[in-house]
């Protein structure tokens, strides 16, 4: 895993941004790893690349904090080309003579008082006994579609009315976080074949 830290130039701190389920911390954080995941996806660590996740915003200056996980173990220059991979694929913009990068919505110098650190972990999916799937048709024929109806049990979310409706400016960018990550997990596993989408269809 890289825990990558950079100072972000064009956001301006706000306490919205110290809690990852507001709208502002989603509004940057899912198109950044959305990003990042698209660079590493067409570079030559593709192979390797697991998953990203923003960890939190920081301020004075405005940093943002990211883990991006990688499968197999670290090897002696990795550090070096993740660096060189994120400058040479993220895009680039010059700010009074300063070439800085725009990963997502936020403009970034990835290596000017920032950090990369590579870090062994192992990769946690989690336990599968709060879990529930129930799949319909049970038996389907070779041309049918199969539609697996999941409910998860979340312990860091609080039920309020803003999450009544899928569509809304909260409740959306959640289930399009949550189903990314479960796409990520599923066209890396066995099942990727035959994976087609996910659609979050409402909190309960």
């Amino acid at each position: 895993m890289i825990n990558l830290t950079v100072r972000v130039y064009n956001l301006t701190w706000t306490d919205d941004l110290a809690f990852n389920f507001s709208n502002e911390y989603l509004r940057h954080s899912l198109p950044f790893c959305e990003d990042i995941a698209n660079i590493f996806r067409s570079s030559l660590l593709s192979s390797r690349y697991y998953n990203c996740e923003v960890q939190g915003f920081g301020n004075n200056p405005v940093t943002v904090n990211t883990h991006v996980i990688f499968k197999g173990k670290r090897y002696l220059l990795m550090q070096n080309h993740v660096i060189q991979v994120i400058k040479d694929k993220s895009k680039k913009i010059r700010v009074n003579d300063i070439e800085l990068k725009m990963i997502g919505t936020l403009l970034i110098e990835p290596f000017d008082g920032g950090s990369v650190d590579v870090i062994d972990v192992g990769i946690d999916l989690g336990p599968a006994s709060t879990t529930t799937i129930k799949p319909t048709p049970s038996t389907p024929a070779p041309d049918q579609t199969m539609i697996g109806e999941l409910t998860v049990y979340l312990y860091n979310l609080t039920y309020s009315n803003d999450l009544k409706d899928i569509n809304a400016a909260r409740a959306s960018p959640l289930a399009r976080a949550f189903c990314k990550n479960l796409e990520t997990f599923y066209v890396q596993s066995d099942l990727k074949g035959s994976f087609q989408m996910c659609t979050m269809t409402g909190f309960l």
